[in-house]
């Protein structure tokens, strides 16, 4: 009998203990999101150019409308009459005259099998660089020796 008691005692006092609300524990669930998700929207911008002389060629980038983050740069590049890569590439904003702002990657993949003065090469690298709005980021690749036939590159990453 004693222990008919304690256990009518226990069913009527723990439906009494799980309604109540400890201060330290909460019922709702708090979504922790993506910085790039879901209310930032997708960047990505191609330009290309041609460089005739040795020595810095640069693309202008559009001037960007809103706050950037750029996360990915890829380039070809296709350099003749020397076999040598370019000595600097890199990823600054030219109205802020940041030199040597995020530096890029350059590699060697072939020599162009149609015309062998040519040799192609590519930027293919990660980054986390914020261009503020009204700012026009710039990619300069700086070659010693030929020619830059070709510098195609892309920027991707989200706006906000």
């Amino acid at each position: 009998m004693r222990y008919f008691g304690i256990l009518a005692c226990a069913a009527f006092a723990l439906p009494l203990a799980a309604s109540a609300q400890s201060p330290f524990v909460t019922n709702s669930v708090q979504q922790t999101l993506n910085v790039n998700d879901p209310l930032n929207h997708t960047y990505q911008q191609e330009k290309s150019t041609r460089c005739s002389l040795a020595g810095n060629c640069e693309i202008f980038f559009p001037k960007v409308q809103h706050m950037v983050l750029i996360q990915h740069v890829a380039c070809f590049i296709v350099k003749s009459g020397s076999s040598n890569p370019p000595s600097e590439a890199v990823l600054s904003n030219n109205l802020q005259n940041v030199t040597g702002a995020n530096q890029l990657q350059v590699f060697y993949f072939n020599q162009n099998t149609f015309v062998t003065t040519d040799y192609n090469f590519g930027i293919n690298t990660d980054t986390d660089v914020i261009v503020l709005k009204g700012n026009v980021p710039t990619i300069s690749v700086v070659i010693s020796e030929g020619t830059m036939d070709n510098l195609d590159c892309t920027l991707s990453g989200y706006h906000n």
